[in-house]
């Protein structure tokens, strides 16, 4: 049952964060990596229902009629499951080429939508390869500051860990 707290507590705070960036236009993919920690974590079931229910909220507070983060952070929850069976996942600093990979994913849609809506003129290139740009950035930052962080508070409970993630998946097979 404390699980369900820590996981609920975590994507709330996830997802108010990225609410007060948005709200100043900055995308900040701050609910992105605690869906791929608790995907990988918790199993791509946790996973799935931390992007739904994040990219719900977010889809509906901004107002959106397609369900733009619905979609791309259950991307980023099926990708973290093929993240896991690599090798090398265990390592802190290989998780930053999905911290790559999942922000482009993330990030990109957004930004296209703007030049679309704005047309093509170099300040909205701009505009828009800055937002993309420092969406990246922040990604490249919070997945490796997530993963050690909930890591470290859920040792302290008994949780399940993202470091241990790779061995219980092993012991299955």
């Amino acid at each position: 049952m404390a699980i369900f707290f820590f996981i609920f507590l975590t994507l709330f705070s996830a997802v108010l964060l990225e609410f007060l960036f948005g709200g100043i236009g900055i995308i900040a993919p701050t609910a992105l990596p605690v869906v791929f920690y608790f995907s990988i974590a918790c199993g791509w079931r946790a996973g799935l229902f931390c992007a739904i229910a994040a990219g719900v909220a977010l889809d509906a507070v901004y107002g959106r009629i397609f369900p733009l983060s619905t979609l791309l952070l259950s991307i980023s929850s099926a990708l973290s499951i093929f993240w896991i069976l690599r090798e090398d996942s265990k390592k802190l600093l290989m998780n930053l080429i999905p911290a790559i990979v999942t922000g482009f994913i993330y990030t990109a849609p957004p930004c296209i939508i703007i030049l679309y809506r704005h047309g093509l003129d170099w300040q909205n290139l701009f505009s828009a390869f800055f937002r993309l740009s420092f969406g990246i950035f922040l990604s490249l930052l919070l997945f490796p500051l997530v993963i050690v962080f909930l890591d470290s508070f859920g040792d302290s409970f008994g949780f399940r860990l993202f470091r241990d993630a790779r061995d219980r998946l092993l012991k299955k097979f």
